[in-house]
């Protein structure tokens, strides 16, 4: 695998991981170990280069809630919003 696909890959990946923060406070992928068995060998990866903005993941997660919030008014339409409404909000 060339440089260029590992760092697209550690991108996509830091990427999505970031998402899944419960907590707005700093970021929630903090360091990186890769290895590949049968290898005993470690390397630590700098993920800083790779971390999205708090905004980034903000505006991510509330296009992940409104696609969400969609699909029960679609599947709902009758108490989609009611059941909406005692959804928590994304902070």
């Amino acid at each position: 695998m060339s440089d260029e696909q590992l760092i697209e890959n550690f991108e996509a990946l830091i990427e999505q991981v970031s998402t899944h923060s419960q907590t707005k406070v700093g970021p929630f992928v903090t360091g990186c170990s890769v290895y590949c068995p049968p290898s005993i060998e470690e390397f630590r990866v700098d993920v800083t280069p790779f971390l999205p903005s708090e905004e980034d993941v903000l505006e991510k997660k509330e296009l992940a809630k409104q696609v969400v919030d969609d699909m029960i008014k679609k599947s709902t339409p009758e108490i989609g919003d009611d059941l909406l409404k005692t959804l928590p909000t994304v902070k």
